[in-house]
């Protein structure tokens, strides 16, 4: 399998997690608004599972599935990612040595618009609104 078919596969998989996360996010909030005047532990617990979802998998899983694909779009670039001694897990994990590819390969930074939106400003927005519907609750 060459870099590009690794770079539409990763690409795939981090749309893939988006469809996951973004609806059952809605679903989770959903849920939480209705269990309105019901046991306050299931709201809670709702609660929960919905924060744990957004900060403990959402954001990781996509943004580390971010470097992936960006690790393999950079490898058509004149200048590939592995001439520089970077490795794949080195990009994904080391900030350094990100930095110093991009520097290279004159990259300003790995969040674009849509990634901005989707991938940061999205999470954000249901924590918001869990934490308007707990303040709601009280």
């Amino acid at each position: 399998m060459d870099n590009k078919d690794k770079y539409r596969i990763n690409e795939m998989n981090l749309q893939a997690y988006r469809l996951i996360f973004i609806p059952l996010e809605a679903i989770l909030l959903v849920a939480g608004i209705s269990v309105d005047g019901m046991p306050r532990f299931l709201f809670l617990f709702l609660m929960g599972m919905s924060l744990y979802t957004i900060w403990g998998l959402w954001f990781p899983i996509v943004r580390s599935r971010q470097r992936v694909v960006d690790y393999y779009k950079y490898q058509a670039f004149p200048n590939r990612v592995v001439e520089l001694g970077v490795d794949l897990e080195s990009y994904i994990h080391d900030r350094d040595a990100r930095r110093k590819v991009n520097d290279e390969l004159g990259i300003t930074g790995n969040w674009r618009k849509t990634r901005r939106k989707v991938d940061f400003i999205l999470p954000v927005l249901f924590t918001l609104s869990w934490l308007v519907l707990f303040i709601y609750t009280i």
